[in-house]
C-alpha cells in the first residue's frame, strides 16, 4: 500500500504542472507514462505488467 501511496502524492505534485497544460489529454499520458515507469519495478507493477503496458 505504500507504493500506491507514493504514486498518488506524485500525482498530487504534478498538479500544478498538468493544470497548465494547454492540452489535457498529452498531460495525463505524460503524468501516467511518469507513474507507470516509477512502479514498473514494483511488485505490483510486476505484477500488472505495467512494463507491457510502456510499450504499447
Amino acid at each position: 500500500m505504500a507504493i500506491i501511496g507514493s504514486i498518488l502524492k506524485g500525482l498530487i505534485n504534478f498538479h500544478d504542472k498538468v493544470t497548465t497544460d494547454p492540452n489535457p489529454k498529452e498531460a495525463q499520458q505524460r503524468v501516467l507514462k511518469t507513474l507507470l515507469e516509477t512502479a514498473k519495478d514494483t511488485a505490483f507493477g510486476k505484477h500488472y505488467e505495467f512494463d507491457e503496458i510502456l510499450e504499447s
